[in-house]
């Protein structure tokens, strides 16, 4: 690394060590980012479960399946999704163990690949999820809590929470709960990282609690049990289990029931490889969990493993309990704007209306508003490393890599999180048309695969650091299994990326205006990358020479 002789270190009240701006021996941002380890294995475990979110996933996963493939199989795509999700889940964990630090793929590419690239794929990555995690207000108030509570006003007959549960879809109810939510995000993100770890762990516990729930009140029911229990309730909404179904063939639905192999279910296993995405988020704090090797096998491998499980069995039992044609003409009704219930239809709420006690309605409510809630504030905690990382390594300004010297969090990168999260927020609000254009899991695949080419090049194209890593010992045949890995996810990936543009109900728009902006956003963060490189290397710093090795922590 160049040396620049006149440098020394300044320290303030509110930042870690800065330096002078005529006097630096590093051209990273500093020599050390200031962030500690502070995430035991449980804590990276219950991050990525939120990242996932159990919850949302049995409520909504479970029945959207069926709107967009009907006739699909839910527990055999999920089971069918599992080596796939395994070996991202395996690249994340060996690229972790190998560059131990926060920033995740970012950090992997840049190195690996080029650093160009790297910025131009999180860039995307960091501008599209913040803005969604805003637009998702809509859906956490609109589609979860409002109608959870009109679930329990109609399972209680009291019309004020079914009033109440209506008043929150409203715009004017979503911006003012939404502002509070970034809020509070901020409050909290800006604290000591216990803070937002305590509010994890209860989040979880309650979390975890609905999730029992549900699974204990779907294995004791039965499929004249929810018959009955449909009439029961929404007759007085003119819909009745088999009303929905002779609805459906009325409208011209053709009903196949539930394919065991291939068709639906084959397309599905795309779908639900996206479905459980979050398993790997562990990556993104890898320079502050406390012992890395084993918190990302507790959270991307077992973690994967319990994800596939859950949903597997989530998926068979509601297909058994509320049956496959019910399941394929509700959401065909739904879909057409055909459905006479005011309140949006999920598995939870159907739990709750099978199982009849308040009680265990309101902790299934409450559960379900945690697993929704809290990706708010995960995604803060990675978008902010991702940030940082840019900043310390000055791919883009050093202000982002800015952490806190009393509660050691990046808070620039928590500040321009929020920003992102309430320009999202407004947008959904005010300018549907954006989110109308927006394939979020596209930019998923497109990072995977990246993320892929860098497993297979890094052997090769940094061979000092790898020998370095503790991954360079798994070969085979005398080739890196990281290597061998990384074929297996760029391939598969990229068939993901075809089949998702091929069929736009997996994924969301691919039209002209979709990949439009895809390109805006990845033009747009490589002119910051360049535009900072530029302007670091007018101050002397040889700013390409942070990418010839690991980050100092």
């Amino acid at each position: 690394m160049a040396v620049f002789k006149d440098r020394k270190s300044v320290t303030d009240s509110s930042g870690p060590p800065t330096e002078e701006p005529h006097k630096m021996t590093t051209p990273f941002a500093r020599e050390a980012t200031g962030i500690v380890r502070s995430f035991s294995s449980m804590d990276t475990f219950m991050l990525t479960t939120f990242g996932i979110s159990y919850g949302v996933s049995l409520a909504l996963t479970l029945v959207a399946v069926p709107s967009i493939l009907p006739g699909a199989n839910i527990g055999v795509s999920v089971i069918a999704a599992l080596p796939f999700v395994l070996g991202l889940g395996l690249l994340y964990t060996w690229f972790t163990e190998s560059m131990p630090r926060s920033g995740g793929d970012y950090v992997w590419i840049s190195r690996a690949i080029h650093p160009v690239v790297a910025i131009a794929i999180s860039g995307v990555w960091v501008f599209f999820q913040g803005t969604f995690v805003g637009a998702a207000t809509s859906f956490i108030y609109g589609s979860i809590l409002g109608p959870g509570l009109g679930t329990l006003g109609i399972l209680t007959g009291n019309s004020w929470l079914i009033n109440a549960g209506s008043a929150l879809g409203s715009s004017t109810y979503i911006l003012i709960l939404g502002l509070l939510t970034i809020l509070l995000t901020l409050v909290v993100l800006i604290l000591p990282l216990r803070v937002f770890l305590r509010l994890q762990l209860g989040a979880w516990v309650i979390g975890m609690i609905s999730v029992v729930l549900f699974f204990v009140i779907f294995a004791t029911s039965s499929h004249a049990q929810f018959i009955s229990t449909y009439n029961s309730y929404f007759s007085q909404y003119n819909s009745t289990y088999s009303g929905v179904i002779s609805s459906a063939a009325s409208g011209g639905f053709s009903n196949p029931g539930v394919i065991l192999f291939g068709g639906a279910t084959g397309l599905a296993v795309v779908y639900a490889i996206f479905a459980v995405n979050g398993y790997q988020f562990g990556g993104y704090v890898g320079g502050e969990i406390r012992g890395p090797r084993k918190g990302m096998y507790y959270s991307a491998i077992i973690g994967a493993l319990l994800i596939v499980v859950v949903l597997a069995a989530g998926g068979y039992l509601v297909q058994n309990v509320l049956g496959g044609d019910f399941l394929n003409s509700i959401e065909y009704l739904i879909g057409t704007g055909s459905y006479s219930v005011p309140f949006s239809f999920n598995a939870y709420f159907v739990a709750i209306l099978l199982n009849g006690n308040v009680v265990v309605g309101a902790l299934l409510v409450i559960g379900l508003f945690a697993w929704a809630i809290l990706p708010y504030f995960v995604a803060g905690i990675l978008l902010s490393r991702v940030m940082m990382a840019w900043g310390f390594d000055r791919a883009a300004p050093s202000a982002l890599s800015h952490v806190n010297n009393r509660f050691h969090v990046p808070d620039v990168g928590v500040i321009v999180y929020v920003i992102l999260a309430t320009l999202g927020l407004l947008l959904s609000l005010y300018y549907g048309f954006f989110f109308a254009n927006v394939n979020f899991i596209l930019v998923i695949v497109l990072l995977s695969i990246f993320v892929g080419i860098a497993g297979i090049v890094f052997p090769y194209t940094r061979k000092d650091l790898f020998r370095l890593s503790p991954v360079s010992k798994h070969t085979i045949g005398g080739i890196p299994m990281l290597s061998l890995l990384g074929v297996f996810v760029t391939f598969s990936f990229s068939v993901f990326a075809y089949y998702l543009i091929q069929y736009p109900q997996l994924s969301g728009p691919t039209g002209p205006t979709a990949f439009e902006l895809l390109g805006g956003a990845l033009i747009v963060a490589i002119l910051m990358y360049l535009i900072t490189r530029a302007y670091y290397k007018s101050k002397g710093l040889a700013v390409d020479l942070v990418f010839k090795e690991i980050p100092p922590e």
